[in-house]
This record gives C-alpha cells, structure tokens and sequence, in this order.
C-alpha cells in the first residue's frame, strides 16, 4: 500500500526507537547537568562537566556537551570589570624575584602565592586578599576589607600561618604594591620564617597562578550577583572559598582533583599528619 520495501519499513521502525532513545538520553544528561550546577552554586564550564560526569560513571563526548550546555543555557558567564587594585610606591623593601614565574612545589607550604582584588558592591568596592598554596591550589588564607591597606595584608598572613603549622621556609610570592612592601608585613614575614617574593611591575604574568583564581571567581560566582555591603561579601565569598572551591572545585592543574582531595593524597602517602594542616 505505502510502496515500501519490507526492508525500509523495519530500518524505518529501528530509527525511531533510536531516535526515542537518544531524546531520553539527552534529557537524562541535560538534568544530571543542571543538577551539578546547582548543586556547586556556581557555573562550570564544560571541561569540568565532563570530568565531573566521568567521575559520576557517564561517558559522553566532551564537544556533545558543550553543545548540550550551549544549548540549554547551562554554560558558564563570563563578564569583565577593570578596577586598578597594585598600588606601588618605591623601591623601597622591594623582594628578590624568587619564583620567575616557575609555578610548580613539590610539597605543601613550599610556595604561597598572593594577590589583592576587588568585588563590585551595589554601591561602591571591597577588596579581597587571598593567599594560594601553590602545590594543591588551596586557598589557606582569605580576609575581605573596606580599605585596601598592609592591615588586610597582615590579617590573610596571621590566618595562613595558623592554619598551616609548618611553613617555615615558605616562599611568598605577590606584586609589588604597597601593601605587600609595608615594613609590618616585612617584619611578620621575618619572626615567622617566610621568604619574601616579588615579581616586576605592572607584569601579571609574574603572579599568573593567583590572577587565574581571581578570575575563576568572578566568573563562576562574583558577576552573576552584586552583593549590598561587606558583610555579605564575607559569608559569601567566604563558603565559596572554604566549602565550594577548596572542598569541591575540580582543578584541571591537579588532576581534575579538588584543592583538599589533592593536598590530602600527598599527606596520606607521607609521615605528616593530617593536623598539621
């Protein structure tokens, strides 16, 4: 009646249920996708959708979905603001260049990195230094301020130093804005045992490593939002730093591990216990 060969007629019933299936399929990845983003509070880009379903046991292309989050408007925001935050001053306690952009350690508390940025308030900015163990990305030290001055400095140090027993002989590593060349900020580092870094001027190639986590940050969870005042910075930022970024983020660097699964492998495998951190 159709005109049809026997044969078509059942390639024909085959596609369907193909078709039918690979539709489920989709809308399957698509949820389990949109699970993960909310779950992590933030928005992840594809490669670490991809690894992250890797991990869940899924196998899918990495390209199918990116173009599955392209499609269903779960891809990552980006959005760019430009506020001027080194402020340098002289030459004065100026550091030896001790890393020249050789961002690698061995170990934890081998090298920190250090950076000070700014976060848009719906009226006005406030400012967030953090300090970045270079060996796990960990943030083991974060302090967020009004002003941007050595205090706010000084106060991410003392947090880093306590949390971090054994960081004798730890090499600092920031620009050279004044805050960072502020004599108490000298002195802190000298009673504890830290070895002072710079990079040249205007250069931010020589902190690479810490403007990376900068921008991750106000990719994922900075720009979406513009908080009112401070306080709500803190507790905002501050769950991303210690809950979201250190606990659960998937750095490409390490493995597509978390900042704490990839420090705590290496504690596992050595003679330092856990409490040393």
């Amino acid at each position: 009646m159709l005109n049809a060969s026997r044969r078509g007629y059942y390639q024909w019933r085959k596609r369907k249920v193909k078709e039918a299936l690979k539709q489920s399929s989709t809308k399957e990845l698509v949820g389990t996708i949109a699970e993960i983003q909310q779950k992590v509070n933030y928005r992840y880009g594809s490669p670490r959708i991809h690894q992250s379903l890797r991990k869940m046991g899924h196998r899918h292309g990495r390209k199918r979905i990116a173009r599955l989050m392209n499609e269903y408007g779960l891809g990552c925001r980006s959005k760019r603001a430009y506020k001027c935050t080194t402020k340098s001053k002289g030459d004065v306690h100026v550091a030896e260049d001790l890393v020249q952009r050789n961002f690698t350690a061995n170990k934890p508390n081998e090298l920190w990195t250090s950076d000070i940025t700014y976060i848009r308030l719906q009226q006005g900015w406030v400012y967030l230094c953090v300090i970045l163990d270079v060996y796990s990305r960990r943030i083991v030290g974060w302090q967020v301020d009004e002003r941007m001055t050595q205090g706010l400095v000084l106060r991410t140090l003392y947090q880093a130093t306590k949390r971090r027993k054994h960081h004798k002989d730890v090499i600092f590593h920031s620009d050279r804005g004044s805050q960072y060349k502020a004599l108490s900020v000298v002195e802190f580092c000298q009673k504890h045992g830290i070895r002072r870094s710079m990079g040249e001027s205007g250069t931010c190639y020589d902190n690479a490593i810490t403007e990376s986590f900068n921008a991750s940050l106000k990719d994922e969870i900075v720009f979406p939002y513009v908080p009112r005042e401070v306080n709500e910075v803190r507790v905002w930022v501050g769950g991303w730093i210690e809950y979201q970024y250190n606990m659960f983020r998937l750095y490409s660097s390490i493995n597509y591990c978390s900042p704490m699964e990839f420090e705590n492998l290496w504690w596992k495998n050595h003679t330092l216990t856990m409490c040393a951190i």
